[in-house]
């Protein structure tokens, strides 16, 4: 059974009397407001009584400026619009900005003005199709899962009767080997030699060296300001990560990218260099100006440095070798985490620590990203128990 997230878990009926008009609905898990204008009957949504009363004044002020359209006429173009001004309580700004580039390139031009509740399940499926010929099958995936979430919304503004992408499955993924063994895959120790000596003169050592020694997301490091490093507890706290705010622009996150990303790692002698070498090649540069809320990481434009940045200069360090007659394949900057889980493992440290360092929310999850490292050690441990 598919284990449910939190944003799609109902919320409970909140206790207290309700506004007039306004009802519980037990089966769907949303609070509904009916109300008449002139004769004519609106409905309305809210996951709480607040939100359902904000969106009945809001629907009213439409209706009065004539701008509200009619659940018959509105268009895929116009309900998206109106969706994505919803999401804007539920979602970080980067899942929005997530949402407007996929329906900018995939949905808009091709079905964005068709009536929602003339769309049909062929036509999505055409669409979903052309996607995947086009831009690959994850990205198709990605529309699928998009234009369901609008028609799951659609469904209970009584806008359609049923949603025509809730029984499209995914596309399978045609893969010759798991990314995990390819771009996403942990090194060799004699790969980590090879990279580090290659990009030792690198403006991104220090950040490649951190991200090797302590497991931490590009993102995470990229946010890391010197207010962060605990040199008395012995620690740096993870409590940021570079995102993307509605319209795309990079920034420093509020929160982490889950809320079990936020944790202390503990550092150790070879971090305290890391930081000591980067702190020193700053000063250097930038003069002793660094305050505590200078951010340690920056690209030599000062800017954020993000996981598309690091992959490229990864990639561009790999070639670099292969020209040279070395042997190191491209890979992405998350290989560098799964570097240190697989690191991790294999000198002792238990599953469940390595959880912890990693900032999963899960057992579970830890197990199933980084099982595969300990392959080799299973194999290990049967030919210890044969007899």
């Amino acid at each position: 059974m598919a284990r449910k997230r939190a944003a799609d878990v109902a919320p409970k009926k909140e206790p207290g009397k309700m506004p007039q008009g306004m009802y519980f609905d037990d089966e769907r898990g949303y609070y509904v407001k009916r109300f008449n204008v002139e004769g004519k009957r609106y409905t309305v949504y809210g996951r709480t009584k607040r939100e359902c009363a904000d969106k009945e004044t809001e629907k009213r002020q439409k209706i009065k400026e004539g701008g509200y359209i009619k659940n018959s006429a509105i268009t895929l173009n116009s309900y998206f619009e109106e969706w994505k001004s919803r999401r804007e309580r539920q979602v970080k700004g980067a899942t929005l900005f997530s949402y407007s580039v996929n329906y900018e390139k995939h949905i808009r031009k091709e079905i964005g003005n068709r009536k929602v509740q003339k769309l049909e399940r062929r036509e999505i499926l055409g669409l979903i199709g052309r996607v995947a010929k086009s831009s690959g099958v994850a990205a198709a995936n990605h529309v699928k899962i998009l234009l369901n979430q609008i028609f799951k919304s659609a469904l209970y503004d009584e806008i359609i009767s049923s949603n025509p992408v809730e029984h499209i499955p995914n596309m399978k993924m045609n893969r010759e080997r798991p990314i995990r063994e390819t771009t996403h895959r942990a090194l060799t120790e004699t790969e980590i030699e090879t990279f580090l000596s290659a990009c030792k003169n690198s403006w991104y050592y220090q950040f490649f060296r951190l991200m090797l020694a302590t497991g931490m997301r590009c993102g995470e490091c990229g946010a890391l300001t010197w207010n962060d490093i605990d040199y008395v507890g012995g620690v740096i706290h993870v409590s940021h990560t570079i995102t993307r705010d509605s319209k795309g622009t990079w920034t420093i996150g509020t929160t982490p990218k889950t809320e079990k990303s936020k944790r202390d790692i503990p550092m150790n002698a070879e971090i305290r260099d890391i930081l000591q070498s980067q702190r020193a090649n700053e000063e250097a540069i930038r003069g002793n100006v660094i305050s505590l809320h200078s951010s340690i990481f920056t690209t030599e434009k000062g800017t954020f440095v993000t996981s598309n940045i690091l992959t490229s200069i990864i990639t561009s360090i790999c070639n670099k070798v292969a020209k040279a007659g070395g042997d190191l394949k491209p890979f992405s900057s998350h290989a560098l985490r799964d570097t240190f889980a697989s690191m991790a493992y294999k000198k002792g440290v238990p599953m469940n620590v390595i959880k912890e360092l990693m900032g999963h929310s899960s057992y579970a999850m830890t197990a199933d990203l980084y099982g595969h490292i300990y392959d080799e050690q299973k194999k290990d441990a049967m030919e210890i128990m044969s007899v």
